[in-house]
């Protein structure tokens, strides 16, 4: 016999980790393996759209995570089912058509590997009037040598978003280097 099928609803741990999000231009939320980092971000993301906040995000993930995990995570709760997304993945063509009307959803997934390939494509939008106005990065540690191309890439800081949340399940990685601390609070 089959188990009744119970609806997903977020944890009270989860809410808390949403609001604090949502209330915050820059964050770094740490929490271990498993925790639903990814929810209580995309929770607060949706908060904030639907607040008028925001008007679309991009998430730069590991690349399994970024074409199998996000997808999921916003398939997988029913609060935000209506987020439309779009991984950038494949080739530098599909890429270009998906982020020519990426304005047309809320939510752009890209692997980390593709983050250089990004940062150039966005080098030619108006520092004025961002694509993104949001930015998540799941594992920040994979940005933690500053001088790595990788660090270097994330186009935060080239008018391309104006937001920054990292769900990150390795402590260690977040505290004490400064280097994914851009000013935003440590939770």
């Amino acid at each position: 016999m089959n188990a009744p099928f119970l609806p997903r609803v977020l944890r009270s741990y989860q809410e808390r980790a949403a609001t604090w999000l949502y209330e915050r231009d820059a964050a770094v939320l740490v929490a271990p393996l498993g925790a639903g980092k990814g929810a209580a971000a995309l929770t607060a993301l949706a908060e904030l759209i639907r607040d008028g906040q925001r008007r679309h995000a991009l998430v730069i993930a590991p690349k399994l995570v970024a074409t199998t995990v996000w997808p999921q995570e916003v398939a997988a709760w029913p609060h935000l089912r209506h987020l439309r997304v779009a991984v950038l993945n494949g080739s530098p063509e599909r890429r270009r058509a998906l982020l020519a009307v990426a304005a047309e959803r809320q939510l752009t997934v890209i692997g980390i590997d593709l983050v250089p390939w990004l940062a150039a494509e966005l080098a030619s939008f108006a520092d004025d009037h961002p694509l993104f106005d949001a930015l998540i990065i799941d594992e920040t540690s994979r940005l933690k040598d500053p001088s790595g191309k990788r660090a270097r890439a994330p186009p935060e800081g080239r008018g391309a978003v104006s937001d920054a949340l990292g769900p990150d399940g390795d402590p260690a990685s977040q505290l004490g280097n400064g280097s994914v601390h851009a000013g935003g609070d440590h939770h």
